[in-house]
């Protein structure tokens, strides 16, 4: 009997493959520092780790001039940065492999979030002004000032994000719930040194996304052919709830200062906003994020006097980005509190 192709009406995790392993990250225990060594538990048959040394291709991905390692190959930027998968015929199985690997590391001190940062700790930057805000405020004098903080925002998808990867003699199919088909398939291509006409990626059912699968599901998509190729096998890799909540994308969390002046009037005539974005260890979206945030900043109100300052700092959280929106909110949300 023909086995019934899945549809853009197919959720991902129902699909089962015959003859597929299941897959597990294998992850980072440190929130920064080096990666010492990865040691595996002695393995059944038919249980396999792979790592950045297996990639064929270039261990990366890149969105918008940002780059992501598929597997971190030695610097680790944040708690649960993938540094393997492991993968092999019964799931529960994996699971209690993946706690026995030993992770050998070194541990750095983790970059803060707050007022005083460091110039390397700076991925973006944006300033836009008009007139002379410093000088309306020495003499105006009555100055408000008022401080907001915004923290990251998640979405309870349909399930959690995962792929499944099939290799055949023709080509390999990808199935998982993205938003950008074409970069997952650039994505596996650059990784696994493929052709791109030999992969074929089919967009399942991914329900309300909230622009968080973007970028994401190229990544695992990676990892996941990667596992795919070496082993010969189907495997098929979805993360728990747990998982989704800990590593996937979120929306940006921000600080948001505001200082105003009003004339005899009652208008409003001097404002300052200093914004900082915490763009965790990779923000591929941040420069779409931070022009919009920036660009949001005096809301609908009129000022003669202003000006704007944005920094997206890098953390190590997991990786930052878009969610239900660019960070318009987060700053109308901090205004409206102000006025």
């Amino acid at each position: 009997m023909k086995r019934k192709e899945p549809t853009l009406q197919t959720f991902f995790s129902d699909i089962d493959l015959p003859d597929q392993y299941h897959g597990v990250l294998v992850r980072s225990s440190i929130q920064r520092g080096f990666l010492i060594g990865v040691r595996p538990p002695a393995m059944p048959d038919g249980y396999h780790l792979y790592t950045a040394t297996d990639i064929p291709g270039e261990n990366r991905l890149t969105v918008m001039g940002t780059s992501v390692p598929i597997f971190t190959p030695y610097e680790i930027q944040y708690y649960g940065e993938p540094i393997g998968i492991l993968v092999g015929p019964d799931l529960q199985t994996v699971q209690e492999l993946v706690a026995e690997v030993l992770i050998e590391t070194e541990a750095l001190e983790p970059f803060p979030f707050s007022e005083k940062f460091s110039a390397s700790q700076v991925v973006a930057k944006r300033v836009i002004f008009s007139g002379n805000s410093d000088v309306a405020f020495q003499k105006i004098g009555d100055v408000t000032e008022t401080v907001s903080e915004i923290g990251p925002q998640d979405h309870y998808y349909s399930e959690p994000v995962g792929v499944v990867v099939n290799v055949s003699h023709e080509r390999l199919d990808a199935y998982c719930a993205t938003q950008w088909p074409f970069h997952v398939r650039s994505t596996i291509s650059a990784a696994l040194d493929l052709d791109p006409a030999e992969i074929v990626v089919h967009p399942t059912k991914a329900g309300e996304t909230m622009d968080g699968k973007i970028w994401f599901p190229s990544l695992i998509a990676a990892q996941v052919s990667l596992a795919a190729v070496l082993s010969k096998r189907p495997v098929k890799l979805c993360f728990s709830r747990q998982e989704d909540f800990l590593f996937t994308g979120k929306s940006a969390p921000v600080k948001i200062l505001y200082r105003t002046a009003l004339d005899e009037n009652g208008s409003l005539a001097a404002l300052y906003a200093r914004i900082l974005i915490n763009a965790g260890a990779y923000s591929p979206l941040i420069d779409e994020i931070i022009d919009r945030m920036t660009i949001a900043a005096l809301g609908p109100y009129t000022c003669p006097d202003y000006r704007i300052e944005a920094y997206a700092l890098r953390s190590n959280l997991p990786p930052m980005g878009a969610m239900a929106g660019w960070g318009e909110a987060q700053v109308f949300f901090a205004l409206e509190t102000h006025v």
